[in-house]
């Protein structure tokens, strides 16, 4: 499934990765489910921290996201750099991509410690969600191809984490409610089927969605649907209002919230005030401010009514009357 931005909205899984990850709450959640073992057995998650830097390149920010976090493993201080792949397909380059990213990392911190002697380790974690399976191996030195043992102790090599979150079974995703939510729903957001995948979503995440501490979690979490799928809004209020999850009002309320958000909303209302302004005028002549009380109009239903109400329309007041 070819990934649409359907609301214009720019590098979407950035925007939603960020959001979800900017809470220590959550990224200690993430971090205790998604490492491998032997390295959470080693880190001491309490001392994490977020540093908000991105390193990778800006035409490659709608196919990948980065996160960098500083910690301490046996009281030595670390970076762990979090690639998250959002491409169809594995990339070939990405230990490359990797180096030069890591490098980066490096040319800051000795930008910002002059006289630094000793560079902080940086361990790079690729997390994939691509339809495509992952065959790449996770070893820098697999670039060079095939090459004699005795060279290999000369030539730059190391090891990356990588966890393609397509191989997990859905009832292996663990975490807080936050980090289930968002890894099932990057697991599946290229799903051919995407409203079966929520109606299931729903069924197992009952409590984010009745829960309003979770209110804006929710809005982030819709904000990244309708701006990654070509999904309609009454497609999702139809699947909650069905498992009777949240009240009509509340779930109205966060719809319209991310549609405006968007910018989705505000086209509407300005597609409807032009129209209705161009019939009148030419109908009946509007004045200068006739026109910019249509413009102020940013209720939908208004608008519609008077749209429908301008061809057996008398006077143009029948429809200015609507408005006000």
């Amino acid at each position: 499934m070819k990934e649409k931005d359907t609301l214009g909205i720019k590098h979407p899984h950035d925007h939603f990765i960020k959001k979800i990850l900017s809470s220590k709450e959550n990224i200690i959640s993430f971090f205790q489910n998604y490492l491998p073992e032997d390295l959470t057995k080693l880190i001491c998650l309490e001392s994490i921290e977020g540093i908000k830097d991105t390193f990778i390149d800006a035409k490659l920010r709608n196919s990948q996201s980065d996160l960098l976090f500083q910690l301490n493993i046996k009281d030595q201080p670390v970076y762990l750099y979090l690639l998250f792949e959002h491409k169809s397909e594995p990339e070939v380059m990405t230990p490359l991509q990797l180096l030069k990213y890591k490098v980066r990392i490096w040319e800051k911190e000795k930008k910002n410690h002059p006289g630094l002697k000793k560079l902080t380790p940086v361990i790079g974690y690729v997390f994939y969600h691509g339809t495509r399976e992952w065959k790449l191996g996770t070893s820098f030195q697999e670039l060079y191809g095939s090459m004699d043992e005795s060279l290999k102790k000369y030539l730059l090599n190391f090891e990356y984490i990588l966890r393609n979150i397509r191989l997990l079974q859905d009832e292996e995703i663990s975490g807080n409610p936050e980090i289930q939510t968002t890894v099932y729903i990057m697991k599946h957001i290229f799903d051919e089927d995407l409203i079966e995948a929520l109606r299931k979503l729903l069924d197992r995440q009952e409590t984010i969605f009745t829960n309003k501490d979770f209110e804006q979690f929710m809005f982030s979490f819709f904000v990244y649907l309708y701006s990654v799928r070509s999904i309609k809004p009454e497609e999702i209020q139809e699947l909650i209002k069905e498992k009777e999850m949240i009240d009509p009002v509340t779930l109205e309320k966060t719809t319209a919230e991310v549609l405006i958000e968007q910018g989705i909303q505000q086209g509407m209302w300005k597609e409807k005030q032009y129209i209705l302004t161009q019939q009148l005028n030419r109908k009946f002549h509007l004045k200068e401010s006739e026109k910019i009380l249509i413009n102020k109009i940013n209720d939908l239903k208004k608008l519609d009514q008077a749209l429908e109400r301008i061809l057996f329309a008398e006077n143009k007041d029948e429809i200015l009357n609507l408005l006000r």
